[in-house]
């Protein structure tokens, strides 16, 4: 049996009340800002997935991207949509 996750993960509703209506996302329409059909949310996290030795080779490795915002309707605060994408580490404290 595959248990493999397919990215991006998208949550479309609320995991407590199932309302679809988030914060970042009602207060663009009702103040039309941004481009129609894209997402913005209240915070984003990307963190690697890789120990201090695979950071320090430098080769690409899978960094997780979680967009979170808060539900309209009940207050719950919630990842709504996740993605991978392989990316070298920063080249932290390398000469150039």
């Amino acid at each position: 049996m595959d248990n493999k996750i397919e990215f991006p993960i998208t949550f479309k509703e609320c995991p407590n009340c199932h309302s679809t209506r988030r914060i970042v996302s009602e207060v663009k329409k009702q103040y039309r800002q941004g481009k129609e059909g894209t997402e913005q949310a209240m915070t984003v996290i990307t963190t690697p997935v890789a120990d201090q030795v695979d950071m320090l080779v430098a080769l690409p490795i899978p960094w997780v991207t979680a967009a979170f915002d808060i539900c309209a309707d009940c207050g719950t605060f919630y990842c709504f949509m996740a993605t991978v994408e392989m990316r070298r580490p920063p080249s932290v404290g390398r000469k150039l």
